[in-house]
This record gives structure tokens, C-alpha cells and sequence, in this order.
């Protein structure tokens, strides 16, 4: 048993183009546990419920991504890749930071969802990985149209 959330979202207004969200992920269980971290970003307005998975895969290959994200574990300095896999003993919890970066070409009005999904893996027999659960918290960021009333 696990549990990923966000514990503290970035305080900043939603013009600034640079956000830190923190997000902790948990083992809950007496077992040392190993989770495989992926992170997502897509566009907010699509509508992924009336698409096949082939579909939404292709487009979310042509939508151009606004918004750069990185990701950091302990501090903001020890930067992590997509994937990354993290261990954790019985009760051990760490902290996940979410660096969010609006591009400059960025188009107003844009809303780009952030997923963080924390999947428990363990190897089988011939030493590749397989998911057992998965969890994730999404994080919306906004690029604000200034001449919106509101942003």
C-alpha cells in the first residue's frame, strides 16, 4: 500500500512563468517497495474519454507542448528523469518536486495538465519489471491571456 500526493501547491500567481509543486510519495506498506515515477503532460480541454488510446496517443504527439516540466527528488537540485524508479523501506516517504516552466511561445489561455503517476514494480524471475499498481496526482498550470478579466 502507497500514496502519492501534493502537499504544498507553488504559491505563485499564475502570470509568473515558473512553478515548484511538492508532491510526496509514501510506502505505507511493512515491505521495502519500488515505484517507477512517469510524468505526462497534455492539454487540459482534450476530451480523452470519446478517443480510442491510439487516437489520444496520436494527438497528443501532434500538440505542441507548452509548458516544460522537470522534476526533482529530495531538493531541487538532484534532477530526475522520466521513468525513474525510487525505493522506499515501510513507512519511508520523500518528497517529489514539480518544476513547471511556461515556454515563451506559449499560446494564452492554455491549460496543461501534468500528470505524476507512481507505479509499485517488482522483477520477476528473468530481472524485467512489472507494474503491480498504479497511482498518480495531476497538477493544472495555466498560461493566463492578460487581456482576460481575472488572470
Amino acid at each position: 500500500d502507497f500514496e502519492i500526493n501534493v502537499v504544498k501547491f507553488s504559491e505563485k500567481l499564475n502570470f509568473e512563468k515558473e512553478h515548484v509543486h511538492i508532491i510526496e510519495l509514501k510506502n505505507n506498506s511493512k515491505l521495502l517497495s519500488t515505484y517507477a515515477l512517469t510524468i505526462v503532460n497534455k492539454d487540459c480541454s482534450e476530451d480523452t474519454h470519446h478517443h480510442s488510446k491510439s487516437t489520444e496517443k496520436q494527438l497528443n504527439l501532434n500538440k505542441e507542448s507548452y509548458i516544460n516540466t522537470e522534476v526533482y527528488i529530495k531538493d531541487l537540485k538532484s534532477k530526475t528523469q522520466k521513468g525513474d524508479i525510487i525505493s522506499l523501506k515501510p513507512n519511508e516517504s520523500i518528497k517529489i518536486y514539480l518544476k513547471t516552466l511556461q515556454k515563451d511561445n506559449a499560446k494564452l489561455g492554455f491549460r496543461n495538465c501534468t500528470s505524476i503517476q507512481a507505479s509499485v514494480i517488482s522483477k520477476n524471475k528473468s530481472k524485467s519489471f512489472k507494474s503491480i499498481e498504479s497511482k498518480s496526482v495531476s497538477i493544472e498550470t495555466l498560461v493566463p491571456n492578460p487581456n482576460n478579466k481575472g488572470h
